[in-house]
């Protein structure tokens, strides 16, 4: 579903009830409390697009497109004092914001991840790992070891320097 992008930099977009699916209305229901009333949704965070969305029909719309802004680009000891602030008003809303800064942290890792290049004397032993370990137990213990090797061969390479 496309939503009226508000600030493209943050990934701030916004849409009115009537513009949900039934489907994203049974999925917000079905984790609230029974009897709670659609029209509570603040926001949420579709993660497909990265986009968090707020709700355009809520009352108090404005002053939460404010506070999820500030929130997004805060640190240290504003982002503390915001994060108290939204827990008090809503600590689903805060949950939702921390999970989606974490996704989008996570992915930018990833990012960087993929444009470093394994030097090619690394790749014989990452094939291996995966070809031991990989086909057997899975992608998770594949992964877990090839970090693990990463690891030691920053340790070695760190050992080296000091030695010169």
């Amino acid at each position: 579903m496309k939503y009226e992008m508000i600030n493209e930099e943050l990934r701030i977009a916004r849409c009115s009830l009537a513009d949900l699916t039934l489907e994203q209305v049974k999925h917000f229901l079905g984790q609230w409390e029974p009897g709670s009333n659609i029209g509570n949704l603040i926001l949420f965070y579709e993660k497909e697009d990265d986009v968090i969305v707020l709700n355009s029909s809520n009352k108090k719309y404005q002053v939460w497109l404010d506070i999820v802004a500030a929130y997004l680009i805060a640190t240290g000891e504003d982002k503390e004092k915001l994060q108290e602030m939204m827990f008090k008003y809503s600590e689903e809303a805060a949950k939702i914001l921390d999970n989606c800064l974490n996704y989008r942290a996570c992915k930018q890792d990833l990012f960087r991840a993929k444009q470093t290049a394994i030097p090619e004397k690394y790749s014989g032993m990452l094939w291996q790992i995966w070809k031991d370990t990989g086909e057997k137990s899975g992608a998770f213990i594949a992964l877990h070891y090839a970090f693990a090797y990463g690891m030691m061969c920053g340790k070695r390479l760190e050992r080296a320097k000091k030695h010169r």
